[in-house]
């Protein structure tokens, strides 16, 4: 019975993480996509890689 319950706490707490970290991820993605769009519509160059690649940058990968 314990070893349910602590089961089942840690399957809620690996799911808030999850939901956390999907969050974060969807907010650098929308204030890129913004930056983006501002800088079009002002018809400035933009070249900030998207969030997926500053992440791929960070870990050495290309």
């Amino acid at each position: 019975m314990l070893s349910t319950l602590l089961g089942r706490k840690l399957d809620e707490r690996k799911t808030r993480l999850l939901n956390e970290g999907r969050l974060r991820e969807r907010a650098e993605w929308d204030a890129w996509l913004e930056r983006m769009m501002a800088a079009q519509s002002k018809g400035e160059p933009f070249t900030e890689p998207p969030p997926s690649r500053r992440d791929d940058d960070a870990n050495g990968a290309a």
